[in-house]
């Protein structure tokens, strides 16, 4: 079970302030960090296969994203635990060997989408997040990690995305062809590792669940003195007070009456008492989700960079 680190001091007011410390907080940081690493490492690899390795561990929430907003009445609790095993680091590597195989350079692809995937893992753990974090071992060991050591909005985020727009550049000029034509027996074993990807997780959600990932099953049913701990959701105001939303779209009622009226996306660490209320033990504000622009700007410029790559072939 993972350990909720709640203080016993309800030291919200000192907690809400936030250090500040770098952070590698969106798509464009990844490129950044993880695009000069990897030239380091592996001298030709393809800057276009790079950046598709710094983002395969986020497809399965992107994915999740996705069905919530096209399929609202989806349990959010499953589909939570589905993409938290799916991003894990063995099924991210499913997902790069899929890929891999359908390039000209299979085994160096792969290599670079393992490296990508790995790094990108131990960039979110060093991140600092309540109820959130990466699992190298799962389905082995379900053991969520994050070492936290940083917020990811503070200033020196823009450092890093100002890096990931550089190194974007610098890969405009390089892109070339992608993906190739493999043969039948490539493009079976690519299916099958697809299949596996995306199957496999299904049977491992109850497991997830009993091991406490994320706070899910707390969240579903929450009892008087369990602990709990958010990542970045809605803190709202209404005419019954302080209320956060969770990822799950369900609306806690929380203790946070004295707290100034502030509408903003906050991280959380308390517990539920009698009601449910949640009593508030730590909060931390992350002043809304500018985040999340260096993200959908690293998206369109991945998509850019291959149909240019697809173009020169």
């Amino acid at each position: 079970m993972i350990r909720a680190l709640v203080s016993p001091r309800r030291d919200w007011r000192r907690a809400a302030e936030g250090p500040i410390l770098v952070g590698v907080p969106n798509t464009l940081g990844h490129f950044g960090v993880q695009g000069v690493a990897t030239r380091v490492l592996v001298r030709d690899a393809a800057p276009r296969w790079i950046a598709l390795g710094c983002v395969l561990p986020d497809v399965p929430w992107i994915g999740r994203r996705a069905v919530m907003a096209l399929a609202p009445g989806v349990d959010a609790f499953d589909l939570r635990l589905y993409a938290a095993v799916q991003s894990s680091l063995l099924f991210s590597l499913l997902l790069a060997g899929a890929l891999a195989l359908l390039a000209r350079r299979a085994l160096h692809v792969a290599a670079i989408l393992a490296l990508n995937c790995l790094l990108h893992l131990l960039l979110d753990a060093c991140e600092k997040k309540w109820g959130n974090g990466v699992m190298l071992g799962a389905p082995f060991d379900w053991t969520v990690w994050n070492a936290g050591f940083f917020w990811a909005e503070e200033w020196p985020t823009l450092l890093l995305t100002l890096l990931g727009l550089g190194w974007i550049a610098w890969a405009w000029r390089r892109a070339g062809g992608g993906f190739a034509r493999p043969p039948a027996p490539r493009l079976a074993a690519c299916a099958a590792l697809l299949g596996a990807w995306a199957l496999v997780p299904l049977a491992l959600i109850d497991d997830a669940g009993a091991a406490g990932v994320h706070f899910v099953e707390v969240l579903r049913e929450p009892e008087p003195g369990d602990a709990v701990e958010l990542d970045r959701d809605d803190l709202v105001y209404g005419d019954e007070g302080p209320r956060i939303v969770t990822w799950a779209r369900t609306s806690l009622e929380t203790d946070l009456k004295d707290h100034p009226a502030r509408a903003d996306v906050v991280s959380v660490k308390g517990r539920f008492r009698e009601g449910p209320v949640l009593e508030v033990d730590r909060i931390h504000h992350h002043g809304g989700r500018g985040r999340d622009v260096g993200s959908y700007v690293g998206l369109a410029l991945l998509a850019a960079l291959w149909v240019r790559g697809l173009r020169n072939r």
